[in-house]
């Protein structure tokens, strides 16, 4: 046997009991139609009525289900629309927003690589300021005869470090919203894409196999065909 069908209590309350019992015993017939296999003419002969009733139950259950359903959509339709013009006008305000917020993270980022440049700047020419003072010393002690007070005043030169101040992003500091940046790709030259990066246009190939039936090939495509079978309700 198949797998029963559940039906839940809200279904319950919008599908017809009779349309419930009905699909119920539709599932269970169906099980005669399992494992199909023909062979011989004899045996085509009964598949060709027996797809007949399967396509009966099919169209049963569509009518069915869309005689439930297109009243659903077209409440939940009017529904959106309640909703639609509001939340466009939420939607909107959100993006323009986040939009400010970006133009002002980019302007704070901006002024502060500026600011840390300067400041950076400073720092370095107080730092070599620091380190010439030290190698003037360093020479006057070389002058004196003194080498190890020489070396010792290089070995200071050379630990000198003035750290720069650090320029605050005040776009980092605002709890709750906070900005990243998203990579992505376009394509500027196509011809110089990597061919795993080319994405075939199928649904324009297939049309193109219907069209010719696979007569005009096309470099790198190979035309197939799939069997099919179709069968009449009348």
């Amino acid at each position: 046997m198949g797998k029963e069908i559940v039906i839940d209590k809200v279904i319950t309350k919008i599908v017809p009991k009779e349309t419930i019992a009905r699909i119920k015993k539709i599932d269970v017939m169906l099980e005669r139609y399992k494992n199909y296999k023909i062979e011989n003419k004899e045996q085509l002969v009964v598949a060709r009525d027996d797809l007949k009733q399967v396509q009966l139950y099919k169209k049963e259950l569509l009518d069915s289900r869309m005689s439930i359903t297109k009243p659903l959509d077209l409440s939940r339709k009017n529904t959106m629309d309640i909703f639609r013009p509001t939340v466009e006008k939420v939607e909107e305000l959100e993006a323009s927003i986040k939009q400010s917020g970006i133009i002002f993270n980019k302007d704070e980022k901006e002024r502060v690589a500026k600011e840390q440049a300067k400041l950076d700047e400073k720092a370095r020419q107080e730092e070599e300021r620091e380190k010439k003072k030290l190698e003037e010393k360093a020479k006057k002690a070389e002058a004196k005869g003194d080498e190890d007070k020489a070396e010792e005043l290089r070995q200071k030169k050379a630990e000198v470090y003035v750290p720069p101040p650090v320029v605050e992003n005040t776009a980092k500091n605002v709890k709750g919203m906070s900005f990243s940046e998203l990579h992505r790709a376009r394509v500027v030259n196509f011809e110089l894409l990597p061919d795993p990066y080319k994405i075939a246009n199928q649904p324009m190939l297939n049309k193109f196999a219907v069209a010719t039936k696979g007569t005009i090939p096309i470099p790198g495509v190979e035309f197939y065909t799939i069997d099919s079978a179709s069968g009449s309700t009348k």
